[in-house]
């Protein structure tokens, strides 16, 4: 008897699960939002390697050999 209780006990288990994970599966997306590059991110040196453009939706990181491992021009 004891047995049968934890094989119930287990199914339970599993099935609550199964039940919290479809769900969560089938949760609608949500819509990404354009926000500036500051309320993401925090520079913490080399400020003025850093462009910022569309209000700070966008910026452009301007690396040397001192600041990086390429001297070009990379945009985020």
């Amino acid at each position: 008897m004891c047995r049968n209780m934890a094989a119930a006990y287990l199914w339970t288990l599993f099935l609550g699960m199964l039940v919290m994970v479809s769900g969560t599966m089938g949760a609608a997306l949500r819509k990404p939002v354009d926000v500036a590059f500051g309320r993401n991110y925090v520079p913490t040196w080399a400020f003025d390697h850093i462009k910022y453009f569309n209000g700070g939706n966008e910026i452009q990181l301007h690396l040397d050999k001192y600041t990086g491992v390429c001297d070009c021009e990379c945009v985020l």
